[in-house]
């Protein structure tokens, strides 16, 4: 994770050095302990458990020790209630994992079993149980490479629908990318607690869990929102794809429920 700037236009990040109470990793997400920690900062209770969120460690890998005469151990993080953070989203639940093909069930990589002449269904029985409505789907073959639709439903182990159509019929073996859209709050953390988990999980629908809001997806490197559009039509939003196996997906998010500005 990397700080990404501040919804309140403040050019200066804002940091404070606090007590660790665990063992902490380089540009994690670091919450607030608790009345039952041994310091003030440590990792978030789950991987989608990260109320009152402090910020990103600033520091390197930090151990936590008890050791009498260690005088503690020290941690830099960002602490502004608005920051912004972007972050890889990983097709695993560990950092760096790739996308997984959904002929494995509830994989992120869709390729249709059979054509919608209408561009609005993905039949795919490898969606498994884990919805993506609210999400992206993203062309990454066929007529619809790089077009983006927001995923509007699903059908167990059978199929993703959009609401609004793509603008070509979906192709017999075209495929396809589900991941997170703006605005969905159901994001859950890897293991590390260093990147976003976007992979599929079997009965997990979204928006489903996690403390933080997305406003950005990025593509390839590119925003997917940033597309400039003509006052005077409309406008298809566009994404970058760098790879049609495993393409590289960020996104721009914000805490709902910070240590300074709780909710919890």
């Amino acid at each position: 994770m990397k700080y990404a700037g501040s919804l309140t236009g403040l050019a200066e990040m804002q940091t404070g050095r606090y007590y660790i109470g665990d063992s902490v990793v380089h540009d994690q997400v670091i919450c607030y302990a608790g009345l039952a920690g041994n310091g003030s900062i440590g990792d978030p209770a789950s991987v989608n458990d990260y109320t009152e969120a402090v910020g990103i460690l600033l520091s390197q890998d930090l151990t936590y020790t008890t050791t009498q005469g260690s005088g503690g151990v020290i941690g830099l993080v960002t602490k502004d209630p608005y920051q912004l953070i972007r972050g890889r989203v990983s097709g695993t639940t560990t950092a760096g994992g790739d996308w997984v093909n959904a002929s494995t069930a509830n994989g992120n990589i869709l390729t249709a079993e059979s054509a919608s002449s209408g561009g609005t269904v993905i039949t795919d029985a490898g969606v498994g149980t884990s919805e993506f409505a609210g999400g992206y789907a993203i062309g990454l073959t066929g007529n619809n490479a790089g077009h983006v639709r927001v995923i509007d439903s699903h059908t167990d182990n059978t199929s993703t629908t959009l609401d609004d159509p793509f603008d070509s019929a979906i192709a017999t073996g075209d495929t396809f990318l589900r991941t997170f859209a703006p605005f969905l709050q159901g994001i859950e953390l890897v293991t590390a607690f260093t990147e976003f988990m976007g992979g599929g999980v079997a009965g997990v629908d979204l928006p489903d869990s996690g403390h933080a809001v997305i406003h950005e997806v990025w593509c390839g490197g590119r925003q997917i929102e940033g597309s400039p559009i003509s006052p005077n039509r409309s406008r298809n939003l566009i994404a970058r794809i760098d790879s049609t196996s495993n393409p590289s997906v960020e996104v721009v998010a914000s805490f709902i429920d910070h240590a300074f500005m709780s909710v919890a």
